[in-house]
C-alpha cells in the first residue's frame, strides 16, 4: 500500500512534488495517523477513531492501552502488538508500539 508522505506536523510533504512512501514506512506512518484520529473527527464516519476524552476520564492505563491496541489491530496489515508503552508528560500522551506485521516484520511506531 502506498501513502502520502507526511511531515512532522502531519501535513502532506510537498516541495515541488508530492512524495509517497510504501512498505513498512507507510505502515508505521498509517498507524500514527490512525492513533491521532479522535472519534467524531472524520466527517464521513463519526464513529471511527479513539474517544480519548472518555479514555482520559476513566484514568485507567490498562483501558487506554487496550483501546489503542484494538485501534491498531483494525489495520489488516498488523498481526499483533508486541509491546506497548503509554506515558503521560506535560499533559501529553506518548505512545510507543512494536507491531508485528502479517509479513513477520516488526516495526516500531
Amino acid at each position: 500500500m502506498t501513502s502520502f508522505k507526511l511531515d512532522a506536523n502531519n501535513n502532506i510533504d510537498y516541495q515541488n512534488n508530492i512524495f509517497t512512501i510504501d512498505g513498512v514506512e507507510a505502515v508505521a506512518q498509517d498507524i500514527k495517523t490512525r492513533l491521532m484520529m479522535f472519534r467524531t473527527e472524520y466527517p464521513f464516519d463519526a464513529t471511527i477513531g479513539l474517544d480519548y476524552y472518555d479514555l482520559a476520564s476513566q484514568n485507567n492505563r490498562t483501558v487506554i492501552e487496550n483501546a489503542i491496541i484494538s485501534r491498531v489491530l483494525e489495520d489488516k496489515r498488523i498481526k499483533s502488538v508486541k509491546t506497548i508503552s503509554v506515558n503521560f508528560q506535560n499533559k501529553n500522551m506518548n505512545i510507543r508500539l512494536e507491531c508485528v506485521l502479517k509479513t513477520g516484520e516488526v516495526i516500531s511506531v
